[in-house]
C-alpha cells in the first residue's frame, strides 16, 4: 500500500478510495490499521 499511495501522491492524487463490501470486517480491519476511514458516501449501482 505505501507503494501505491507513493505513486498516487507522486501524480498529485489527492484521495484514495476503496470500495470494500459491509460484510468484508477482515478487509476493512486491514485497511483502517493502516489509517483508513469509513466515508459518508453511498455507492449506486445498477446490474445490466
Amino acid at each position: 500500500m505505501q507503494a501505491a499511495e507513493a505513486w498516487l501522491t507522486a501524480r498529485e492524487c489527492p484521495k484514495l478510495m476503496l470500495m470494500v463490501r459491509h460484510e468484508n470486517a477482515a478487509t476493512k480491519a486491514f485497511y483502517a490499521a493502516l489509517g483508513y476511514q469509513a466515508q459518508a458516501v453511498e455507492t449506486l449501482g445498477r446490474r445490466l
